[in-house]
């Protein structure tokens, strides 16, 4: 089962980062993929940026992608992960999404990865009922 991870740089501390991607890697058997990406402002994540590209993960930079720098990263996030999903984990191959944020935006994602079949983890979310009707 490949393993897509995708990390809101910018509301996540680097320990935490480093902490999962080392989990998640830890695991992995020899036939699985470990695909990576780190998303936010160059400004806001550079002490996470070296220990994610030594573990595989690519830094992608969104503060140049919009003016108004307004979701930005949430949206290149949300964009990337559906786009992934339609390329790894087809009907002859599973996968895992891993989405390491705190932000209560994400739960439409979440949910439709879900409806899809798609095994998503959020370790820094909780899913339970009495919480989404708090967060949302």
């Amino acid at each position: 089962m490949d393993k897509l991870l995708y990390i809101d740089g910018e509301n996540v501390s680097r320990d935490i980062i480093i902490d999962t991607i080392d989990g998640i890697k830890d695991k992995l058997d020899q036939n699985e993929k470990f695909i990576g990406r780190l998303y936010g402002s160059r400004e806001f994540v550079k002490n996470a940026i070296t220990p994610c590209l030594i573990r595989g993960v690519v830094f992608v930079e969104t503060s140049v992608l919009s003016v108004s720098k307004k979701n930005v990263a949430d949206m290149k996030i949300i964009i990337d992960c559906m786009c992934d999903v339609s390329s790894y984990c087809n009907s002859s191959k599973s996968c895992e999404v891993f989405l390491l944020t705190k932000d209560t935006d994400f739960f439409p994602l979440i949910f439709k990865l879900i409806e899809l079949g798609i095994d998503v983890k959020t370790p820094l979310l909780s899913l339970t009922r009495d919480d989404l009707s708090q967060n949302s």
